[in-house]
């Protein structure tokens, strides 16, 4: 038996359509489908839900808010820092990722194979998209070859969706074609799974959603603290912000801003804040995205259950319960 799970970076469950993606509706339908979906964590981001996807633990547990991470009072890459909590993963494990980055985020050296063979770009000539991930098209190619090996675990992400909807919105027609080009992808690597379907156990999710933003309406929290002498360290996140530090007990310096739409805290040391709709968090030199996430409003994920193993009415029960 192989347990495969693919997880499809900043898909949303509204676009699971018959018409849209086939392949994904279709296995949806052979087998159970939430139209719903699931939660993310917050923030609704690729590195905190990759984190908790991979070790079963909230951000709080794994230590991964952001796609940075503060150490001691300076963002570091999550890639470069981890999980601080172990994940599923052992020698019978493979993975098999589009974001090279994730081999790091997720701790993936200690699957038995992973893909690209560490975290920085696959070998020369490998097809890339827009943002310096690796094709879909390329992932589904190792994926096919991952199968013909038959490990007991194979951990699949791909990225497509993500990028073209940060760089034209989540609803422009760049991002559907998008969705279709991924479900093009998903269509190969079907064509491989079905010759060993009865013994397959396949779980399909994603990490987030994504909503248009607009290129003006930027908050930045971290000049703010500085002009209002609040000693925090601010890591951006789309339509979130994660603050870190002493300041973050008393939110009044910035509760009011334009823009900001609400706060919680997760620790005594970490607050989550949120933008209001078409706002979002970022330095006058952050990338111009027409696409975010981070926030509330992209917490739904895709959540689909197939294969031909008696395994698959283990996990039907969760589907049927009602979304949190």
């Amino acid at each position: 038996m192989t347990v495969i799970l693919i997880v499809l970076d900043g898909l949303g469950a509204r676009q699971v359509t018959p018409d849209l993606m086939p392949t994904l509706h279709g296995w949806g339908s052979e087998g159970l489908h939430r139209q719903e979906g699931a939660i993310s964590v917050l923030c609704s981001s690729t590195y905190p839900n990759f984190g908790s996807i991979v070790t079963g633990a909230l951000p709080s547990q794994h230590g991964i808010f952001a796609n940075e991470v503060a150490v001691n009072g300076s963002p570091m890459p999550a890639s470069a820092v981890g999980p601080s909590v172990p994940t599923f993963f052992d020698e019978s494990s493979e993975v098999v990722v589009g974001d090279q980055h994730l081999i790091g985020v997720m701790a993936a050296h200690t699957a038995g194979r992973h893909w690209p063979p560490s975290d920085e770009l696959p070998e020369e000539g490998t097809a890339l998209d827009a943002f310096g991930y690796v094709a879909d098209q390329e992932v589904a190619v190792r994926v096919i070859a991952a199968l013909e090996r038959q490990p007991d675990f194979l951990f699949v992400q791909l990225n497509g969706p993500d990028t073209a909807a940060h760089a034209y919105g989540p609803d422009s027609d760049e991002a559907i074609e998008s969705y279709r080009s991924l479900d093009r992808s998903l269509a190969d690597i079907d064509g491989a799974l079905r010759s060993q379907w009865d013994e397959t156990l396949l779980l399909v999710t994603s990490d987030h959603d994504q909503e248009t933003v607009e290129l003006s309406q930027r908050v930045d929290l971290g000049a703010l603290a500085s002009e209002r002498g609040v000693e925090v360290t601010v890591l951006n996140e789309g339509t979130a912000a994660v603050v870190v530090g002493p300041g973050v007990e008393n939110p009044g310096w910035f509760e009011g801003v334009p823009g900001v739409e609400s706060s919680h805290s997760v620790r005594d040391d970490i607050r989550l804040v949120f933008s209001a709709p078409e706002w979002w968090f970022g330095h006058p030199w952050s990338p111009a995205l027409r696409g975010a996430h981070g926030g509330l409003r992209t917490r739904s994920t895709v959540a689909i259950a197939a294969g031909g193993h008696q395994s698959l009415e283990v996990v039907a029960s969760a589907f049927r319960r009602p979304r949190l």
